[in-house]
């Protein structure tokens, strides 16, 4: 019996070591030229200190298997009006096995409200996170939409959905259908020229369009609509 489990247990750890090594090798790591100033390396992942008073700080889920790094570029841009931005670093790479992740930014960093971005699988649990929190302000779903099972409909928080015209591995189909459980005050913003990947730095990804305009004038984009709608 013994010599069963040893065989077993054996067989367990060659599988979940294989399962790792696929993640790893499926893994988008961000640009190499990713460098921001004022990044603080957190426990949960990064934040921009505004260091002054804060309009409502945003806290950011990474797209499935993207470095989360890849993402402080965007962050940076979105702190430039006065805003703490907090990015996750989800294990694995999977934001699905971070969504009380936001609940403990909260608490450890003493923050009373947020809004909560996604990028991708990001924004499905930044959606599930929206709707099961009243500290949440706020939700920006990039190249993303809630699941079947979450229903934003009657939520009175803004939601704002942005997606690029030139992005290809967004179902638009989806997208579509999932409009009805946002509510009818959500703003869509359809970014000419973008696509899926320059929401973040991680470079081409696979199945995706080509975009016509540059990360940074993606990202600035992104900015400019997030800082005007919320204060």
């Amino acid at each position: 019996m013994k010599k069963i489990l040893k065989i077993v247990a054996a067989v367990f750890i060659v599988i979940v070591v294989a399962i790792v090594i696929l993640f790893q090798i499926a893994r988008y790591q961000a640009d190499a030229n990713v460098m921001v100033d004022g990044v603080l390396k957190m426990r949960y992942g990064w934040h921009i200190d505004v260091k002054e008073e804060s309009k409502t700080p945003i806290i950011l889920y990474q797209g499935a298997l993207v470095d989360a790094k890849a993402y402080l570029p965007l962050a940076k841009a979105l702190s430039d009006e006065q805003r703490d931005v907090y990015v996750i670093d989800a294990p694995l790479d999977l934001p699905i096995f971070a969504s009380k992740q936001v609940d403990k930014i909260m608490i450890e960093e003493q923050l009373t409200e947020a809004i909560v971005m996604g990028h991708s699988l990001g924004g499905v649990v930044a959606s599930q996170v929206a709707a099961g929190d009243n500290r949440i302000k706020g939700l920006v779903l990039l190249a993303s939409y809630p699941s079947k099972h979450t229903d934003l409909s009657h939520v009175k928080f803004p939601v704002l959905s942005i997606r690029g015209t030139e992005d290809k591995v967004l179902n638009q189909d989806n997208w579509t259908q999932a409009l009805k459980r946002l509510p009818n005050s959500a703003e869509l913003e359809i970014i000419k020229g973008g696509n899926h990947a320059q929401f973040g730095y991680y470079g081409v990804q696979k199945g995706d369009g080509v975009a016509t305009i540059s990360a940074d004038v993606q990202q600035q984009m992104v900015a400019d609509k997030v800082n005007a709608i919320f204060r």
